[in-house]
């Protein structure tokens, strides 16, 4: 409390001061000068959302559910991303708060039954428990509602996948990503569930896209799924490097991130997690072709992916690189040319890739 006090004394107008401040005032007991506290760092800084969840669960233990309300409201505007139960790893590692939290959401669903936000809450809480009977029902109403769009698709599509469902998993992350095609979730979404069905090569697609989309938004579990998706299409250096790169998210999953990153053969140019750079990749940048090739078959520029794929297996880049041969072989295909995808795809196959 002294160490509070004094920062709050030196930085009075630091709004983070005082919103931490408050937030552990109200979990003494201490309401009303929490509260005060919390208001202040809410009027220094309006964007930050942790005070708006700190005043909601204040305003919680005083029973003022309106006000409660109207501050899960504000923090969800701030950042969609950033759900009422923090620290969401796809439903692997729930908050210790969350029991705490689904209880609060339920006593206020049970005064306001059709508040659609807090049905997505409760749901997506729900899911972190792994109480799935009932995160269902919620998520079902929220969707129904049109509440938070369109996590409550991608949320009950974690929920189809966990249950072995990857059909209907696919399917709702395919239309969240309809509706939101520059959020990444959906699209790391479906290339799990792609990968779930035995189609690798489409989960890649998926999984390039959710990367590119977004450095923040569950890029260790995209990461992590490419690495299996890389595995099984066959193309091992780049799962080592993404196991690699996984492994800096979640330390914790060495156990089995670790043999991802074993058997690796020969090397090949392999499409990195770096950003497509402005103009013309340099002129032996093997990686960078194939990451433009695979952006432009990806954007239905078959013409323009043949070429950057053929400037990698053709003008010596990397006359054996096996992504650029599966996608060269999707290329061709694209526009009609049989024979050349055959070869290709012969060519893979060589190479030890199961196509």
């Amino acid at each position: 409390r002294r160490d509070f006090e004094k920062a709050a004394r030196l930085e009075p107008r630091y709004d983070r001061t005082q919103s931490w401040f408050g937030a552990w005032l109200c979990g003494q007991g201490e309401l009303a000068e929490g509260l005060r506290r919390l208001r202040l760092a809410s009027t220094l800084n309006p964007l930050y959302e942790v005070t708006w969840y700190s005043r909601a669960t204040a305003e919680l233990k005083r029973g003022r559910f309106a006000s409660a309300k109207s501050a899960m409201r504000r923090a969800i505007k701030i950042n969609l991303e950033t759900t009422w139960a923090r620290g969401w790893t796809d439903v692997q590692d729930a908050d210790p708060a969350c029991a705490r939290v689904l209880e609060n959401l339920r006593e206020l669903l049970a005064r306001d039954p059709r508040w659609g936000e807090g049905q997505a809450w409760f749901g997506q809480t729900a899911l972190l428990l792994r109480r799935h009977a009932e995160a269902r029902p919620a998520l079902e109403a929220a969707r129904r509602a049109g509440a938070l769009a369109p996590w409550p698709s991608i949320w009950l599509g974690l929920l189809e996948r966990r249950l072995g469902r990857a059909a209907a998993a696919e399917a709702l992350f395919s239309g969240a990503a309809a509706a939101a095609p520059g959020l990444a979730w959906p699209w790391a979404g479906r290339g799990a569930s792609r990968l779930d069905a035995g189609r690798p090569l489409e989960a890649l697609a998926d999984l390039d896209r959710a990367l590119t989309l977004d450095a923040r938004a569950g890029r260790g579990l995209a990461l992590l799924w490419r690495a299996l998706a890389r595995k099984a299409a066959g193309l091992e250096v780049g799962a080592h490097e993404d196991a690699r790169a996984a492994l800096a998210w979640y330390p914790h999953w060495a156990h089995w991130l670790t043999p991802l990153m074993r058997g690796v053969k020969r090397p090949f140019a392999e499409v990195s997690d770096a950003p497509d750079q402005p103009g013309e990749p340099a002129q032996y940048d093997a990686p960078a072709w194939v990451r433009r090739g695979r952006r432009r078959l990806l954007d239905g520029d078959a013409a323009g992916a043949l070429e950057d794929l053929s400037r990698v297996l053709e003008e010596c880049l990397d006359p054996s690189c096996v992504e650029a041969l599966l996608l060269r072989s999707r290329a061709h295909a694209a526009l009609s040319d049989a024979a050349s995808a055959a070869t290709d795809l012969a060519r893979a196959r060589a190479a030890g890739v199961s196509v």
